[in-house]
């Protein structure tokens, strides 16, 4: 499947269940004497109007969510800050940032995993297969998915190690970590593992590989739709100085996206991607402990 059809010039998924786009048989028309027909508009996939959806999605979920989530207690803290500084900051410790961690894992399902499907659905009978949820051979997929989240892990294991180097003082590369770290709530703990697991790989890349890639290609060449995609990503993480890192794995998703037009290839190497850093973290965990 190295081969993409195009619609229009763009790039498009090699999707045969487009079934909106099937040929029907009908009767042929009857053209009057002197009547013009009106222009046909050539057909763009993606749809313009995706790009303008994916950044007002990406806008609300990323920025307009996380503040109004964030700012009751900014609020309410704001007296310790004006006075004690950071240090009088008692609620974050107090199990407030895992509890915020897990409600923008949710706000980031809806907004990422589920919201594009509602917008696909309005035009497709079958927006799973639109979003490159498509069937192909399992072992096939898991092979390569579990292949490909390894080569990942280890390139930007390899990329955070020499920012490391240069940033000693910077900040983890996954914040979410750090907070898996501070909780002691086991409930807390679990709906965490879920996020890092589950959730963020299938939501992230339902959007920003099935819906915002696309969307992309519209408007530029599926090169640079790949590299401002990928871009997005990282910032979507909200850590600059590991943003190379994001960025490089971003790509490399979006990479298999493309060359395989199989969205469960990319979430399944993003989950193997995430996994390996939970289990090295609660090993490295242990062995602090030990």
């Amino acid at each position: 499947m190295d081969e993409q059809w195009t619609i229009g010039g763009q790039w498009a998924p090699d999707e045969e269940n487009i079934s909106s786009f099937e040929a029907v048989p009908a009767e042929p028309a009857v053209i009057k004497a002197h009547e013009e027909m009106p222009p046909q508009k050539p057909f763009i996939w993606p749809p313009r109007s995706w790009l303008g959806a994916a950044i007002t999605i990406f806008l609300i979920t990323f920025l307009g969510v996380p503040v109004l989530l964030a700012l009751p207690f900014l609020l309410s803290s704001l007296p310790d800050i004006m006075t004690g500084g950071p240090e009088d900051l008692s609620w974050l410790n107090m199990g407030y940032m895992g509890w915020l961690m897990i409600a923008n894992s949710i706000t980031n399902f809806l907004g990422f995993g589920i919201v594009p499907f509602l917008i696909v659905r309005r035009s497709w009978p079958r927006p799973w297969s639109v979003l490159g949820l498509r069937k192909d051979r399992f072992w096939r997929i898991l092979g390569l998915g579990v292949l490909s989240g390894v080569i990942i892990f280890i390139l930007q294991a390899v990329l955070s190690g020499i920012i490391s180097w240069f940033a000693p003082d910077g900040a983890q590369s996954q914040e979410i970590l750090n907070t898996l770290a501070l909780t002691q709530n086991a409930w807390m703990r679990l709906g965490l593992i879920i996020s890092i697991a589950v959730l963020a790989p299938f939501c992230e890349e339902v959007f920003f590989r099935g819906f915002l890639y696309p969307a992309l290609t519209s408007y530029c060449n599926y090169r640079w739709a790949l590299l401002i995609s990928s871009a997005v990503f990282a910032l979507a993480h909200g850590n600059f100085t590991y943003f190379p890192v994001f960025l490089g794995g971003g790509f490399a998703l979006a990479w298999l996206y493309h060359k395989y037009q199989n969205l469960w290839l990319s979430i399944l190497a993003h989950a193997t991607w995430n996994t390996i850093s939970l289990l090295l973290f609660f090993g490295f965990q242990n062995l602090a402990e030990f």
